[in-house]
């Protein structure tokens, strides 16, 4: 599961594929990053500092992966819109 997750299959896919809840395909791959349900409730309870530094951990990746990925996205638009671009001309 784990795997198909890595690879970019939709949660929906592999909730289909393992006939597993939506609930507890979330929360197997969210273990992995301890961002599961019940860690962070655990987390909150025993060491509110703790959950506070997971937390932040967690939206640095998140802003670090926007960082890779928007100029991505923007070269791709760009190719697409010259593609587009190219598109509207009619040879005769």
């Amino acid at each position: 599961m784990l795997k198909l997750h890595k690879e970019g299959t939709p949660l929906r896919l592999i909730v289909d594929e393992t006939n597993l809840g939506m609930r507890t395909v979330r929360t197997i791959i969210g273990r992995k990053n301890r961002t599961d349900r019940t860690t962070v409730k655990r987390l909150q309870r025993i060491t509110p500092d703790k959950f506070a530094v997971s937390t932040e951990k967690a939206l640095k990746r998140s802003r670090d992966a926007l960082l890779v990925n928007i100029p991505q996205a923007l070269a791709e638009s760009a190719e697409l819109v010259t593609e587009a671009k190219g598109l509207g001309k009619v040879r005769r």
